[in-house]
């Protein structure tokens, strides 16, 4: 089976968007930045679904399941609000995975971006896993 790398898929999506506009006029360098906002926006978009599925499903069922269990670990761990705090790792994930998407070879200063919006989110990853 011929798997594809997701954020290559994405990337070439965007270039397709890019390459749309400036077919209707736009600067090359401006239909870029349209389309990466727009993108932007479709990432931060998911990761707050994200966000909102494992904090208000995800984390609602598990700690339901570990409350029922007759090992007092497991009740343990489903009154600590430890699931909760794992669950601020849904957003960040998605952010940290989706990000390489953005980083256009004609513009050097994406892929500085990027991979700044990688380390922060291995320093939130860090954060959390400390608290």
């Amino acid at each position: 089976m011929n798997q594809k790398n997701i954020p290559t898929e994405l990337q070439s999506t965007i270039q397709t968007g890019a390459d749309y506009l400036h077919g209707l006029g736009v600067n090359t360098t401006l239909s870029t930045l349209i389309i990466g906002l727009i993108g932007l926006a479709a990432v931060l978009f998911v990761s707050f679904l994200a966000n909102f599925i494992a904090k208000r499903y995800i984390v609602h069922y598990v700690k339901k399941i570990l409350l029922k269990s007759n090992n007092v670990i497991m009740k343990a761990l489903g009154r600590a609000n430890i699931l909760m705090t794992l669950s601020h790792l849904a957003p960040a994930s998605v952010i940290y995975l989706v990000t390489d998407a953005f980083n256009f070879p004609d513009y050097p200063i994406t892929a500085y971006l990027v991979s700044i919006v990688h380390m922060l989110s291995l320093l939130y990853f860090l954060l959390i896993a400390y608290l």
